[in-house]
């Protein structure tokens, strides 16, 4: 199992440009998996299918091998942050690039906040 800094090392293995960015919420896990989100937004927001897919699928090793604390925050603070709704720009593409546990947990966090906020 990951632990967060295990799941930020191999991060920051995979995706160099993150290091310095991360490095400055270090002890701030979700925080940091939040800039991971912004970070992959840029590829799925500039029709980047190449990174963007790169991205996942460090996002879903991160989630597949992480612990719960881990898992935890891929889930609220990595999936949450993504946004595919298609408005100015076409983004729905890339939700069709995501594996599979990585789009099961996005689906699972979006119905619940969909159930949460329709109270």
């Amino acid at each position: 199992m990951l632990s967060t800094e295990e799941a930020i090392k191999y991060l920051t293995n995979n995706i160099p440009a993150l290091k310095d960015e991360l490095r400055s919420y270090v002890g701030l896990f979700t925080v940091q998996m939040g800039v991971f989100a912004k970070y992959t937004q840029l590829y799925i927001d500039t029709s980047d299918k190449v990174n963007a897919e790169f991205c996942f699928k460090v996002a879903s090793v991160i989630l597949r091998d992480g612990n719960a604390e881990v898992k935890n925050a891929v889930a609220v603070s990595y999936c949450e942050g993504l946004n595919f709704n298609d408005g100015k720009k076409m983004r729905t593409w890339a939700k069709k690039l995501m594996p599979e546990n990585l789009l099961q947990t996005y689906n699972d966090v979006n119905d619940y906040l969909d159930k949460l906020f329709s109270k």
